[in-house]
């Protein structure tokens, strides 16, 4: 079953006009994330492009030693629940990090909010999860396969060069949001599975 996303809660606003791209991720600091993936990927982007760790987890220590010597990169406990929705407006794109251990062992929840947010989605995981297949489906995010920072860098580096693809990804995956993982979406479908067609 599909999670779902309260999309009048967390809404497009757009984006701060700036000549820096803020990535963010936002969750679990675990070790099936894979986060040297991503700080391998920043040392290969130019120093316009940041990226910004929101959460906590069993890896978060070892995440804060990676990134000692990258400014720019900073990692910060979870918000409160209320100010969610500011993070994620904050950001120009939105990350997803497995390991490929962990491929399919869960479709992360954050997938959802990533989309209706109405930013760009780049997904560093195994291509033949749900995961994956979701964010295929919403046709806003790029998909590069996990553990490979180099691949990781230039999808990352591809939205923080073209302003047209980010705000093609992001109305794609806001309006995949919308139709497909919404309150009345999600209502359907529970009807489906008890009622049946």
């Amino acid at each position: 079953m599909l999670n779902w996303v309260d999309t009048d809660w967390i809404a497009p606003v757009d984006p701060v006009a700036s000549a820096v791209t803020r990535v963010l991720y936002a969750g679990n600091l675990g070790y099936t994330q894979g986060f040297e993936t991503a700080v391998e990927a920043m040392r290969l982007l130019p120093a316009e492009v940041e990226l910004e760790l929101v959460g906590d987890g069993n890896a978060a220590e070892h995440v804060r030693r990676l990134v000692e010597d990258m400014p720019r990169i900073h990692v910060r406990p979870p918000v409160p629940q209320e100010e969610f929705p500011a993070l994620l407006a904050a950001a120009h794109v939105q990350l997803v990090l497995q390991r490929r251990v962990g491929a399919g062992a869960n479709l992360p929840s954050k997938i959802g909010p990533y989309l209706a947010s109405g930013r760009p989605v780049v997904a560093s995981i195994d291509p033949t999860t749900p995961a994956a297949d979701l964010l295929e489906k919403s046709g806003g995010a790029l998909i590069v396969p996990p553990e490979d920072p180099a691949a990781l860098a230039q999808a990352l580096g591809r939205l923080h060069d073209d302003r047209g693809l980010r705000d093609d990804l992001a109305q794609r995956g806001r309006a995949y949001a919308v139709h497909a993982l919404g309150r009345d979406a999600a209502l359907a479908r529970l009807e489906r599975e008890f009622l049946g067609d």
